[in-house]
């Protein structure tokens, strides 16, 4: 069945995992010393306790997916929430590329800012709606949303353990990264207007809108608090205006108890240093506010609380499913086996083939670059490499989790649409081999200049587009020739 083809997917990798570990001599890296070990086979079992080192460890990601489900379930039980998805695509319904157009650049900049790809995941199932809403397909929903959060943190403008471990700072490779993000997202926002079908008449009716305006609010004000939030204020831009406002409430007490911490809580973070749990918290908040304001009756509530939960489940499962993948490889140490190969001579071939191998086991980006900087730069003998491995990794591990069957994100979507993996890849796989070849360019502009390789690779991939328009063109006429017999077959009759 297809709502099982992304635990098959899953599954087939982590058995990969386990196989290899009995073939390949895992590498231990411990306080900088590298040293390569005997066989470390991962078990059956080692897979099962593995799954529960997951859950731990993603804990607070998965709090944060829960609250996800518990405000959608609210949302569809004020019963204001489909009126409202449908009042936002009859605004857009002479207009449906510009709402492409915004939703990608959104999306696409708040990943960038923020460097963190699941802050805006909230909204996502609220954008891939409106696009189906629309007419727009389901991958093209995808595409538009999971696609244009991935490219942004392709590009992102500061993250931090690249920045940390590398001692590099925002302004570091700056303007490579803003090209690379502003090339990338105009890429995806012609792949979808350009070479997907026409999106389908929709018929989206007249009647006004009435009562929908807190859920208006409520969204805008929840994706202005993931900019302020998210958004690493301090590091960007020097200002601790927000920590320093926080510890102004908090400093006042009565008889040495912050009256701030007593009613609201110790554990609330500034913005600019926002966690996912702390997010998940404003996502709760915002769902008894929404019961409030539409009247859900407390038993309605606290159903809607059961059904969101239910419903978070199979996202969860698939978080920690692909999770268990980079911990089996961690584990073995089969994962620095791969690196130390690799990393001796760093350059971009050798960074991007560790990226990329990276990407489809590693699907946490925070430990996936963790690992993956630590163990090269312990290992590397090339000097003067920090800030060109930093944004060849984040470009390119970003860049395959488009097609990684370990790819979090991607599977999200393919869940919440029900698209199976192998019609992801048809749809996707020409767009990631143009922006792959795209990014390979300017990365190697960035680190070495308009060489050679900058110069053949802009020839083939302007020669690929033409190819890809020709292509397309060909289907767009097949296309208008079947409609015209379908036209005159009924004329007939």
């Amino acid at each position: 069945m297809k709502k099982y083809n992304l635990y098959k997917i899953l599954g087939i990798v982590i058995l990969f995992t386990v196989i290899i570990s009995y073939f390949v001599p895992g590498t231990t890296i411990s306080y900088g010393s590298v040293s390569k070990d005997t066989i470390i086979p991962v078990t059956i079992a080692d897979t099962f306790f593995n799954g529960l080192t997951s859950l731990s460890v993603f804990m607070s990601t998965i709090v944060y997916l829960l609250s996800v489900g518990l405000f959608y379930a609210i949302l569809g039980k004020t019963e204001k929430y489909d009126e409202y998805i449908t009042c936002v695509a009859r605004k857009f319904a002479r207009r449906k590329s510009l709402y492409i157009v915004l939703t990608v650049f959104v999306l696409g900049l708040m990943s960038a800012l923020t460097g963190n790809m699941y802050a805006a995941l909230f909204a996502l199932p609220f954008f891939i709606s409106v696009i189906r809403k629309l007419g727009y397909g389901k991958a093209a929903s995808i595409a538009a949303t999971v696609g244009a959060t991935i490219i942004g943190s392709a590009s992102s403008l500061y993250t931090y353990y690249s920045n940390q471990m590398l001692n590099l700072t925002v302004t570091d490779n700056l303007l490579y990264k803003i090209v690379l993000l502003l090339v990338l997202l105009l890429a995806l926002i012609a792949f979808i207007l350009v070479f997907n079908k026409r999106p389908e008449k929709v018929d989206l009716g007249k009647e006004k809108c009435s009562n929908v305006l807190t859920l208006k609010i409520v969204m805008i004000v929840l994706l202005v608090l993931v900019v302020l939030g998210f958004v690493p204020w301090t590091q960007y831009f020097g200002f601790d205006g927000f920590t320093r406002f926080l510890e102004f409430m908090q400093s006042k007490d009565i008889k040495g108890v912050s009256i701030f911490n007593a009613l609201v809580g110790s554990e609330i973070a500034a913005f600019g240093t926002f966690e996912l749990y702390h997010f998940a918290l404003v996502l709760v908040v915002a769902s008894v506010f929404i019961a409030i304001m539409y009247k859900v009756k407390v038993n309605t509530f606290i159903a809607a609380v059961g059904s969101g939960l239910r419903k978070s489940i199979p996202y969860i499962v698939i978080l920690l499913v692909a999770n268990i993948v980079f911990i089996n490889l961690y584990t073995s140490g089969v994962y620095y086996t791969f690196v130390t190969a690799f990393s001796e001579k760093m350059n971009l071939f050798t960074g991007s083939v560790i990226s990329s191998v990276t990407s489809l086991f590693y699907p946490d980006y925070t430990y996936a670059t963790q690992f993956a900087l630590s163990g090269i730069s312990y290992t590397t003998k090339t000097t003067g490499f920090e800030a060109s491995i930093a944004i060849i990794f984040q470009a390119i591990y970003s860049l395959v989790l488009l097609v990684s069957p370990t790819s979090i994100l991607v599977f999200f979507g393919l869940r919440y649409t029900d698209v199976s993996y192998k019609d992801w890849i048809k749809y996707i796989w020409k767009f990631f081999v143009i922006v792959f070849l795209v990014s390979l360019v300017i990365l190697s502009i960035a680190t070495k200049g308009f060489g050679l390789f900058a110069i053949i690779g802009t020839i083939l991939v302007i020669a690929l587009v033409i190819l890809a328009l020709l292509d397309h063109n060909k289907k767009l006429i097949k296309e208008v020739k079947e409609e015209t017999k379908k036209e005159t077959k009924k004329s007939n009759k």
